[in-house]
């Protein structure tokens, strides 16, 4: 019988551990990027030719909301509070 984790079973190879607490499309998104990681860690001269399907605009917000707040601004003198006053219509311009 198949060990069960919040609801969904745990298969070989997946260890059951979820990325985050965040929506299912975020969590799809993590756990793609989970793959990718571990598939570039076993053979590091794999070539990815198409990544663009993995970053959404929800993965995009909940990276900014990583970052730290209070640190300098970047290279373009845009702090973490100014970047965010725009963000949504910034993470569509993504």
């Amino acid at each position: 019988m198949a060990e069960v984790l919040e609801g969904r079973p745990v298969t070989k190879g997946n260890s059951g551990e979820l990325s985050a607490t965040c929506t299912q499309g975020q969590e799809e998104a993590l756990n793609g990027l989970d793959r990718i990681r571990e598939a570039a860690a076993k053979d590091k001269d794999l070539r990815f030719t198409n990544l663009m399907h993995h970053i959404t605009i929800d993965l995009l917000r909940a990276s900014y909301y990583e970052l730290k707040r209070n640190v300098a601004a970047g290279i373009d003198e845009v702090t973490w509070h100014e970047y965010g006053e725009q963000l949504e219509s910034r993470l569509l311009d993504l």
